[in-house]
């Protein structure tokens, strides 16, 4: 019922949810093609902020996971590294028990904020290279999304 509720454009279910779990300032657009890394001052530069609000702090990380398309195969290490690291920053103020339903929300909502862009350039870009990559996280959005679901 609340997954048909979504796919028809009825968010309620998410938003309720999402509402719920603890949040933070995220960028919303967080991706290596807005980093800047200089390696002689060890600074790490974000930019393209104009989307950037208050929202759980996974939003973030599924976001630049799935910017990482040639690299599917390893994000469930790159989640545990950032909930340890999480875990280690936030001591007692991190809530294990809701560490995998905010990640696997956070990855329906990146799927549903790009899934339908990525679909479309697994159609029609002319670069076949990126046509593969693309059609490679299309293929990994209905276990990403049956994983998110199961929470609303």
């Amino acid at each position: 019922m609340r997954c048909s509720a979504i796919l028809s454009g009825e968010p309620s279910a998410l938003n309720i949810f999402l509402v719920k779990l603890p949040a933070t300032f995220v960028h919303k657009d967080f991706r290596q093609d807005n980093l800047a890394f200089f390696p002689e001052t060890m600074e790490l530069i974000a930019f393209d902020w104009q989307m950037a609000g208050y929202a759980p702090l996974t939003m973030d990380l599924c976001w630049f996971m799935g910017s990482l398309a040639e690299q599917l195969d390893q994000h469930e290490a790159y989640y545990q590294y950032y909930q340890r690291r999480l875990s280690t920053y936030l001591g007692d103020r991190f809530d294990p028990n809701l560490w995998r339903s905010m990640l696997e929300v956070g990855c329906l909502v990146e799927v549903i904020l790009k899934g339908s862009w990525h679909a479309f350039f697994a159609v029609t870009s002319e670069d076949e290279s990126f046509r593969a990559i693309m059609r490679r996280s299309v293929n990994s959005y209905n276990d990403i999304v049956r994983k998110g679901l199961v929470w609303l």
